[in-house]
């Protein structure tokens, strides 16, 4: 992941909600978006459930991650 999103982001929250995922997760799968498609782009949630490589391997392997 090139960029780093803010995972306090009301945007960012409203997603993680959303997806059922907490906002570290949720801003790990957009900074991943943002890497293949722009920074200027947003992911809806649809495109968001398609990023799945990586993220959860992510924090499995840091689970302190999850809790900043």
């Amino acid at each position: 992941m090139k960029n780093c999103v803010n995972f306090n982001s009301p945007d960012v929250v409203k997603l993680a909600g959303e997806l059922n995922v907490s906002p570290a997760v949720a801003a790990a799968k957009i900074g991943l978006y943002q890497d293949k498609n722009g920074l200027d782009k947003f992911p809806t949630v649809d495109e968001l459930n398609n990023i799945k490589t990586g993220v959860k391997d992510v924090f499995e392997a840091n689970p302190e991650l999850e809790n900043i």
